[in-house]
């Protein structure tokens, strides 16, 4: 027997749904005029302190090749394309495993994205991977490294 879940006192499936949709559509809709102004912000001091030439960001094309290499680089699955291509499926995880189970505070949202996005995705990779990088001590999604790499770090750092 399944144990029955419960989520800020829902109990059935619709009304957990609906408790998770309207939690994170608060989260989202009060997210996003504050990251976009901190962003303009940001990418504004950024030109200016860096003195990015604006006109080169055009020269970013994405032409088949790029196209293509995207499509390379995705993990093939069944071979077809799905019918709701241009969807996806926002999924709670759960933040603390020993907090509060059923309460919505608890969660946070994940979006299992569409092969186009992940085309995309791959496709301004291959045009910026020379402008962007994440900082050193960063393991997790990146190329080459796992939690092993962490762990070992770790355990290195620990010893000395």
């Amino acid at each position: 027997m399944v144990a029955e879940t419960c989520i800020n006192g829902s109990c059935n499936d619709p009304d957990v749904a609906e408790c998770f949709r309207d939690h994170f559509f608060k989260i989202y809709d009060s997210a996003t005029n504050t990251d976009l102004d901190s962003f303009d912000q940001f990418y504004n001091e950024y030109v200016i302190q860096n003195k990015v030439d604006v006109d080169t960001a055009s020269n970013f094309v994405i032409d088949i090749e790029t196209v293509e290499r995207a499509v390379q680089l995705l993990k093939t699955k069944a071979g077809f394309v799905p019918n709701k291509f241009g969807k996806g499926v926002v999924v709670p995880i759960i933040k603390n495993k020993l907090g509060n189970h059923s309460s919505v505070d608890n969660y946070r949202p994940i979006t299992l994205s569409p092969v186009l996005t992940k085309v995309f995705k791959h496709c301004l990779m291959c045009l910026l991977s020379g402008y962007i990088s994440s900082d050193n001590l960063q393991f997790g999604f990146e190329a080459g490294f796992s939690c092993s790499h962490a762990l070992f770090t770790l355990r290195t750092v620990c010893d000395y």
